[in-house]
């Protein structure tokens, strides 16, 4: 690839993403400039509070609706963010640890005696690979003093979207069967796209070069 299609490429990427925020930011705005998109983050993971307990109470409505409510600031946290110039590597890795997070609890409320143990312990598995390989790809690249950014790949957000539509399906039809059946395929598709995620991050980690320059100036 030439350095001029590249660019190209780049200032396409840039026009794209500028775009589809204007398009929001009349949105964005009633957020105020000096709330952190990692509160917005962290104020998700604690909605699972008040999910779990709707949950014990018995109160579907209220649980769907704070479910929805957690949805929509995963997908504003980041809009805000781009907007606000608040991006940062942290905010890039607590997003989707959360979200996996989020995932797993979920998953653990709304799928036990509805869906099968393997599909649960296959999606709380593969979210569990990819925290670890990313906090192994983290400490290689400190050792190869080479940087790693760890942010969702395509494959790792299709597959959000997926176990999203899921759980909204089991928590939406929480007594109706053929939306526990539509749930399991839809999580075993994400399962799938989640080894997909897992072979880019290890594609970024062969990537990763060992550099040994600074064993020049060891003595033994």
């Amino acid at each position: 690839m030439t350095e001029k299609y590249k660019n190209a490429v780049t200032v396409s990427l840039k026009s794209k993403i500028f775009w589809n925020i204007e398009k929001v930011s009349g949105f964005i705005k009633v957020i105020p400039g000096w709330v952190p998109a990692n509160l917005i983050t962290l104020f998700r993971a604690l909605l699972l509070v008040p999910i779990f307990l709707a949950y014990q109470n018995e109160n579907w409505g209220w649980m769907v609706g704070l479910y929805l409510l957690a949805w929509f600031t995963d997908v504003l946290d980041g809009l805000h963010a781009r907007y606000r110039g608040q991006i940062s590597r942290f905010g890039a890795l607590l997003d989707p640890s959360v979200d996996k997070v989020f995932v797993v609890v979920v998953l653990f409320i709304a799928a036990p005696g509805r869906l099968s143990i393997y599909v649960i312990w296959s999606t709380v598995g593969v979210e569990i690979a990819i925290i670890l390989m990313t906090i192994l790809l983290m400490l290689l690249s400190k050792v190869t003093r080479r940087k790693f950014q760890a942010r969702a790949n395509a494959w790792g957000k299709f597959k959000m979207l997926l176990q999203g539509l899921a759980l909204a399906g089991l928590l939406i039809g929480f007594n109706t069967a053929w939306l526990w059946n539509a749930a399991e395929i839809t999580l075993w598709c994400a399962a799938l796209l989640a080894l997909l995620s897992i072979a880019f991050y290890i594609r970024s980690a062969q990537r990763v070069r060992l550099d040994l320059s600074w064993l020049s100036s060891v003595r033994y």
